[in-house]
């Protein structure tokens, strides 16, 4: 899991200092940085098993996720499954709208393939979560991949 936070009225200064901090920067900062505070989410990954409908064209990729303090209106989670068969590539997108309130929630993509369906065997699966304030102008991300199996519910 990646986890990540921006603060947007901040990015212009943050260049601008990016020079002369980098002179400055303790070794002990330099550690903190990478534990600094995650944000709205505090655990995102890809759970299993990832499911496949009867005809192959819709996939289930369970999701859990803690989270808190972010708006839902612009706070989500989103999925894409790859599948390689020979030179064919089969993909697919799904999302889900998320509610950050602080609870371990385990929620379901439903992802449909474009163009080919998808077979019971391995797919990589790339997950997304995004966390924001009402205005949008703090955002929390977090991401996990795994090369997984799909396999008939």
């Amino acid at each position: 899991m990646k986890l990540s936070r921006i603060h947007a009225p901040l990015a212009a200064v943050a260049l601008a200092l990016g020079a002369a901090a980098s002179f400055a920067v303790p070794a002990q900062a330099a550690e903190a940085g990478t534990l600094a505070d995650p944000g709205f989410i505090q655990s995102f990954e890809i759970g299993g098993p990832l499911t496949l409908d009867g005809n192959g064209l819709v996939a289930y990729v369970p999701v859990s996720i803690t989270c808190s303090g972010a708006s839902p209106a612009i706070s989500y989670v989103g999925v894409n499954l790859r599948q390689t068969r020979g030179q064919d590539v089969i993909t697919a997108r799904g999302s889900v709208p998320l509610t950050c309130d602080g609870t371990a929630q385990n929620l379901v993509v439903t992802v449909t393939a474009e163009g080919q369906r998808f077979l019971p065997r391995e797919v990589y699966a790339t997950a997304e979560a995004q966390a924001c304030d009402a205005f949008g102008n703090e955002c929390s991300f977090a991401s996990d991949a795994e090369l997984t199996r799909l396999q008939k519910a």
